[in-house]
Order: C-alpha cells, then structure tokens, then sequence
C-alpha cells in the first residue's frame, strides 16, 4: 500500500520463490503481487531486481509473472577502472587519500578483481567492503602511532601498509582435461 503512486522495488526477489524446508511465505507474496499489479494497475511501478540466472529462475517460478514484466533492464559489471574510481570516491568521502604506492597497488587489486570474479560478483558492494577494510587498516595504524607525532596528512593519507593485505594470486588457466592430441 505504500507504493501506491510510486515505485515497489524488490531487490534480489528470487529470495521470494526459494522455499525453505517446503514452507514459503515469498510465494504467497508473489501471489499478491500479482493480484495488486492487476487489481491497481497504473496505481505503482514494479521493480525486481537479482542476479540473471536467479531472476529468470524468479520469473519462470508463476506462469503469469513473466508477462507482467514488459522491460529487462540488465547492468553490466563495472570495470576496473570504474571500480577504483569507486573506491578513491568512497575514501575521499571519508576524506582519505591514497598515495602513490597505494594507488598503484588499488588499481592492481582491481584488474585481479575483474578477472577472477564470478557471476556473484557484488561489483561496488565489494568495493564498499574493501574501503571499509582500508580505513580500518589505516585507522589502526595511526592507532599505534603516538598522538603527538600524527600529523594533520597523516591522518588523511592510505599508504602501502594499509592495502597490500589485498592479495592478488596469480590466474591460473587450467588445462582441458580429456582432450589428446594425435600427431598425423
């Protein structure tokens, strides 16, 4: 009732259609919302929101879901230079700036970031987590430095310390397995 004249938006909604142990309450809601995109149409918009698989999943749970949803809107995963700019925003919000060392280093763990993720990736969830992880490295080594020999930038300042615990390993291609190759 409250996203009447506005917007309803469901974020990972998949969530709705997967029972735990043959009890679920998401399928019934699933049920009313589809009594109220019919009973109140043009009264609110609908947005669902997941990952692909899990969505289509979703949609293919009721036989008249899918047709109620006229638009598939699809948001590619950021890059890794998105992804840094994301960070540095985030740090410079919380006024922190990273040196070079640290920056070089960021913008290294994002590339790994890009080509090792799956498609769970949380794109700038994991970003906000990492930041998070960054200032409270950073914070804990200003911690144990003395009061009096902070200085203003240091205060300010990412440094190498604060972010090499990031690691990136190595992509390792594996082979295919169960293929020979025959000489002629």
């Amino acid at each position: 009732e409250e996203a009447m004249d506005g917007v309803l938006f469901i974020d990972e909604a998949y969530s709705l259609t997967n029972s735990v142990n043959g009890h679920s309450f998401g399928q019934e809601a699933v049920e009313v919302l589809l009594r109220t995109m019919d009973n109140k149409r043009g009264r609110f918009v609908l947005i669902v929101a997941g990952y692909p698989d899990n969505m289509n999943e979703f949609l293919e749970s009721n036989p008249g879901l899918q047709s109620r949803f006229d638009r598939t809107l699809e948001f590619k995963d950021y890059s890794d230079e998105e992804l840094f700019r994301i960070a540095v925003k985030m740090l410079n919000a919380e006024k922190m700036y990273l040196d070079d060392p640290a920056e070089l280093y960021l913008r290294n763990y994002m590339k790994h970031l890009v080509l090792t993720r799956d498609k769970y990736f949380g794109n700038a969830r994991e970003v906000r987590k990492l930041v998070g992880e960054v200032i409270r490295n950073q914070n804990l080594r200003m911690a144990g430095i003395p009061a009096k020999d902070r200085s203003p930038e240091a205060l300010e300042t990412v440094i190498l310390d604060d972010v090499d615990d990031f690691v990136v390993k190595p992509v390792v291609k594996r082979p295919v397995v169960g293929f020979k190759t025959q000489k002629a």
